[in-house]
């Protein structure tokens, strides 16, 4: 019964999020007459920042302290690290990438902070992002730069 609740509770978190995903890209304006925020897909590590026991503290910190340098810089961050953390198991690898490039291609910039660490899924989404087009987003001094 436990696990028929938590399969609820996992379809329901990725059906609400496919359809705010579905909002993002949207020319909406806001009551002043701006268009809102560009989008950053925030690309950091997941299975490269593991713990020997499977724990993945230290992927959802970085994901979060990349998040914040995002918003800081007056952006919306959009990280798969957080918005799947509870949607996929470790072992749907495959499905978390192409449900990461669903909503990359939705998105204005990339940001990848830690292109240095071993990680094919950060590899693949830059590589996916030039290929669409998407500029990569780099900090450089703490100022963004959009290349």
């Amino acid at each position: 019964r436990h696990w028929r609740s938590w399969s609820l509770v996992r379809f329901q978190s990725a059906k609400l999020w496919s359809q705010g995903v579905a909002l993002l890209r949207r020319e909406v304006k806001t009551k002043g007459g701006e268009n809102m925020k560009k989008v950053v897909y925030v690309a950091t590590p997941y299975s490269a920042l593991l713990g020997a026991d499977g724990d993945d503290s230290l992927a959802v910190a970085t994901a979060v302290g990349a998040c914040d340098r995002v918003l800081g810089l007056g952006y919306t961050p959009l990280s798969p690290v957080i918005a799947f953390r509870f949607v996929f198991n470790e072992g749907d690898r495959e499905k978390v990438l192409e449900a990461g490039l669903d909503l990359l291609a939705k998105c204005d910039y990339i940001y990848a902070p830690l292109v240095r660490v071993n990680s094919c899924g950060v590899k693949a989404e830059l590589e996916f992002a030039q290929k669409c087009g998407i500029k990569e987003l780099k900090l450089i001094g703490g100022v963004a730069a959009i290349e």
